[in-house]
């Protein structure tokens, strides 16, 4: 059965729903970590790709990193498996030890062993957007700024080993701290909106089925027949009072059916469309053949529901009586 009642809902201001999400699942959060648990184990790949590189450059190879990059791939593809994810990432706990904590201890120990021109630092993008994403704000703020202190912490050892002058080091390192904060707080921010969103779209998807099995519930048990009909002249639903009225078989025909497909529903057709045409309620007494026996005299009725906010036809609910029930029942009732 179509739904009579539309939901108007408005959107909330609720800005906390990542907050409180703390023992319900999100599909849109469990998405963006199997996109996330996806991404690392790329990483990984193209990490130990860049190994084999170096060796076919003729560059020498640490045994760390081989063993190192060796090792995040096996991580990343068991924690893809057979981790279970809860979101969000409400604290620096297991959760975030296995997956945020793990990018960040190989990439700080990569960064510390690069060797050549290689920089690593780019990949620290990917702990910091998973923080921010999958984490509550605290958690994302925490992860940017471990990042960044690690920067510092590594301009600091360049300089004691090298000596050199470290202004130029410290300043890359601060700058790319603060990029990872803008970073952090914009993916934060596009993550609470993503849920707030799913929330509303939930709320009313409930209450729209709600409204629906009151309605069924209401047009099912009415004395009046009813037909949903549109602007095409489709019918989208009947209650089996109107297949009692009109006696054709209407309750064998899968919904929607042209409200013409029978010859002696043609009378209700033209009402309808003349419904729509005129935009008003329209109210007859025309005879319906029956399948069998003398046709039936059945006062129509037509009404007009709203035009929804958002791109919604109207649709015409034509509701039937029968007379002679109807005299039948004022007699009794005299």
């Amino acid at each position: 059965m179509s739904t009579f009642l539309w939901s108007r809902a408005e959107p909330g201001t609720d800005w906390t729903p990542l907050d409180r999400a703390a023992g319900r699942e999100s599909s849109a959060l469990l998405r963006l970590w199997r996109g996330f648990m996806t991404a690392r184990g790329f990483v990984a790949v193209v990490l130990l790709l860049l190994q084999a590189v170096v060796l076919a450059l003729g560059q020498a190879l640490q045994p760390i990193v081989v063993a190192l990059t060796g090792g995040y791939l096996v991580v990343t593809l068991l924690t893809a498996r057979f981790s279970l994810f809860q979101p969000p990432v409400r604290r620096f706990g297991t959760a975030w030890l296995s997956t945020i904590g793990v990018d960040l201890v190989v990439f700080s120990t990569l960064q510390l062993l690069q060797v050549g021109s290689i920089n690593y630092t780019p990949l620290f993008a990917l702990p910091v957007l998973m923080g921010a994403v999958l984490g509550t704000g605290a958690v994302g703020l925490g992860t940017t700024a471990m990042v960044t202190l690690l920067l510092l912490a590594h301009a600091g050892w360049y300089w004691l080993q090298q000596q050199a002058e470290p202004s130029a080091r410290f300043v890359q390192a601060a700058l790319t701290g603060t990029g990872l904060f803008v970073v952090a707080l914009l993916a934060h921010e596009l993550a609470r909106r993503l849920m707030r969103e799913e929330a509303l779209a939930q709320s009313n998807r409930g209450a729209a089925q709600m409204h629906a099995l009151v309605n069924d519930l209401v047009i099912e048990t009415l004395s009046e027949g009813v037909l949903v009909v549109d602007a095409q002249g489709q019918v989208h639903a009947a209650n089996p009072a109107a297949d009692a009225i009109l006696g054709q078989g209407l309750a064998q025909l899968a919904l929607p059916f042209a409200l013409s497909a029978h010859p002696a529903w043609a009378p209700l057709a033209a009402i309808a469309r003349n419904t729509f045409a005129r935009r008003t309620s329209q109210a007859r007494e025309i005879p319906i053949a029956q399948a069998q026996g003398a046709p039936r005299e059945v006062r129509v009725r037509t009404r007009l529901t709203r035009a929804a906010e958002r791109g919604i036809d109207s649709l015409c609910v034509m509701f039937l009586q029968d007379l002679r029930e109807l005299e039948a029942r004022i007699r009794t009732e005299k």
